[in-house]
């Protein structure tokens, strides 16, 4: 009688999660991808020092502080906006003050949202709106003055946002 020798199966060291990212990243993604229009593009986790650099040469933590959605055009990457969770503490997510004041100096917006798997589309789309729609400037139609966003709040219309003319 021989003995055979079977080679053991390697062990597996990696499988797909079930969900990706946690719930609360994964619901947001899944509302910014539902609300922003086409031809924008939601980047994950992005160093600051990517799209920010300072005069006075000194990094200032942009390279390991991250705004943790970073809205862009497209085509271009031209960036639109930042959203960002509040402060949550022991959670893990970084404080948003350091993110906020870059945000303020370059003066692009921020907007920010508590840390919530229960954000609704609306409360997205009340914050988002006015940004993506703010990056046009519209001039009217009739008289060619320029244009302001207001939000319809009474009939079938209540929460729309639409142009008015400053004229």
């Amino acid at each position: 009688d021989s003995l055979v020798f079977v080679d053991a199966p390697a062990p597996i060291l990696h499988r797909l999660k079930r969900y990706t990212f946690d719930e609360v990243t994964r619901n947001m993604l899944t509302l910014l991808g539902t609300v922003a229009p086409k031809g924008i593009l939601v980047l994950l986790n992005v160093p600051l020092s990517e799209f920010v650099k300072t005069d006075n040469g000194k990094d200032s933590n942009l390279t390991t502080t991250k705004v943790t959605y970073l809205l862009c055009d497209a085509t271009t990457l031209e960036v639109i906006c930042g959203v960002q969770h509040r402060d949550a503490g022991s959670t893990g997510r970084q404080p948003i003050d350091h993110v906020k004041s870059v945000f303020g100096d370059i003066g692009l917006p921020l907007l920010e949202f508590p840390v919530s798997n229960d954000i609704s589309e609306h409360e997205v789309r009340d914050k988002l709106d006015p940004v993506l729609l703010g990056r046009d400037v519209q001039a009217c139609p009739n008289c060619g003055e320029t244009m302001t966003i207001r939000k319809a709040k009474k009939g079938k219309r209540a929460g729309s946002i639409f142009w008015v003319c400053n004229d």
